[in-house]
């Protein structure tokens, strides 16, 4: 028993400076991503080393310095983003920095952000939104579907869009996709015309009675083009047949279409009067 005691005894102190010297590495990772210029980065590393040894007060000053030099050259590089009409980007930035002020809130410390911040932000959001819901439109005006549908989705993503601005995403989305469906319906391919009106309910958990209206015509269109009748030839009928293939043969036939494609045919399958 004493054996045991000496050795966690000796464990302890190692395992305390194994953890410091791993702090230690990541306050050194820190400050060479600093002295680089990536200070987003640098602040993570300062982060990892303060959450290992929170002692280590040198991690903790350096990660509010650098943090505060990651905040402004954000902000820098998003107005020169949003100038040469880049406005995904310049979000981009700020969606940058908001995760990285999360993760330092992880470990009990806040940055001080400029008293502008969240006006400037709140605006670069809605540029990338605008842009976005435009870019949209214009696929959806050449017949580019999946990529309107793309801009349309992404535009009530990441950029905290308000309420109204996620309506109009929706009805945006939910529009183009009953376009594209009519556009299949007219061209002979009332399958994917269905398949896609369904799509288009879909956007919304809970569609308008607009949508749903709308959606009812165009798959009620495209099961009256599309379907095709199905006569099913009473193949037992035939004595040869039956003897052929047996008595369980002609049971589970039976069972199979009585319980399913004579009563519940698939769609564009219309069952003949059997």
């Amino acid at each position: 028993m004493a054996s045991a005691r000496t050795r966690l005894a000796l464990l302890l102190p190692l395992a305390l400076l194994a953890a410091c010297a791993s702090a230690t590495d990541r306050l050194n990772e820190g400050i060479t991503l600093q002295s680089q210029g990536r200070y987003i980065e640098a602040v993570y590393r300062y982060v990892e080393a303060v959450e290992k040894d929170r002692e280590l007060v040198d991690a903790q000053d350096r990660l509010l310095a650098a943090g505060d030099s990651a905040v402004l050259v954000a902000m820098d590089e998003a107005d020169d983003l949003e100038r040469r009409g880049d406005p995904v980007q310049a979000a981009s930035r700020y969606r940058s920095v908001d995760q990285m002020l999360a993760r330092v809130r992880e470990v009990g410390l806040r940055l001080t952000l400029p008293s502008d911040y969240s006006a400037i932000r709140r605006a670069i959001f809605d540029t990338a939104i605008n842009w976005q819901m435009v870019q949209g439109d214009e696929a959806a005006a050449e017949g580019r579907w999946n990529e309107a549908r793309r801009f349309y989705q992404g535009s009530r993503g990441d950029y905290l869009p308000s309420r109204d601005q996620v309506e109009e995403s929706h009805d945006a989305e939910t529009a183009v996709m009953l376009q594209w469906a009519g556009v299949e319906l007219e061209d002979g391919r009332p399958r994917s015309a269905w398949g896609l009106a369904q799509e288009a309910m879909e956007v919304r958990s809970s569609p308008s009675r607009e949508t749903v209206l709308s959606v009812r015509d165009v798959q009620e269109r495209a099961l009256s083009e599309g379907s095709v009748v199905l006569a099913v030839v009473p193949v037992m009928a035939d004595a040869g047949v039956r003897e052929y293939l047996g008595g369980e043969f002609e049971i589970q036939l039976d069972a199979d279409l009585g319980l399913d494609h004579w009563t519940r045919p698939p769609l564009f399958i219309e069952m003949a009067d059997r």
